[in-house]
């Protein structure tokens, strides 16, 4: 009776514990999936902040603020293609060379697979934002714009959301 009693006892615990250990690998799976969401939209911020901060610089006119991107214009100009949505196949990104302004990224999608995980969906929104409270989107031209990444995937159950302003 008491053997009975102590194997009774050993399954239960053995039964919790195996709940445990199965409930922190479920955390650690879903940790790993967050950290490459926010490491793959870093990397696009980090590529869209290499840029120039306007066409206007690109062209060498960025002397008045009237020069600028009208805010109904942000996005890529004329030649500057790529397939909707972009994608990696091998971690290289075939927009890197086409894009040579920031506001370029404005409603640019891309498609990512990573070793452990596929079909990270990462899009950006740029618009200009008020110098002194970023917070503040603005209709008008500014020497500050923000970029808004985000990024989902069927392996997240929220999504990633990453800003970053860029200020002339």
């Amino acid at each position: 009776m008491i053997t009975l009693g102590g194997l009774v006892l050993f399954g239960i615990f053995l039964l919790s514990t195996n709940s445990i250990i199965l409930n922190q690998s479920d955390i650690a799976v879903s940790n790993e999936f967050y950290i490459s969401a926010i490491g793959l939209g870093q990397s696009l911020i980090d590529e869209a902040k290499g840029k120039k901060f306007d066409e206007a610089a690109v062209a060498g006119t960025l002397n008045a603020i009237g020069n600028l991107t009208d805010p109904s214009s942000l996005g890529r100009e004329t030649g500057e293609t790529y397939t909707t949505p972009d994608s990696s196949w091998t971690g290289s990104f075939r927009s890197l060379t086409t894009f040579d302004d920031f506001d370029d990224y404005n409603n640019y999608t891309r498609m990512v697979s990573t070793p452990r995980a596929d079909k990270f969906s990462i899009s950006s929104r740029i618009g200009y934002v008020s110098e002194t409270w970023p917070d503040s989107t603005k209709t008008v031209r500014t020497f500050a714009k923000k970029m808004t990444v985000t990024v989902s995937s069927p392996y997240l159950s929220n999504t990633v959301i990453l800003e970053y302003l860029f200020i002339y």
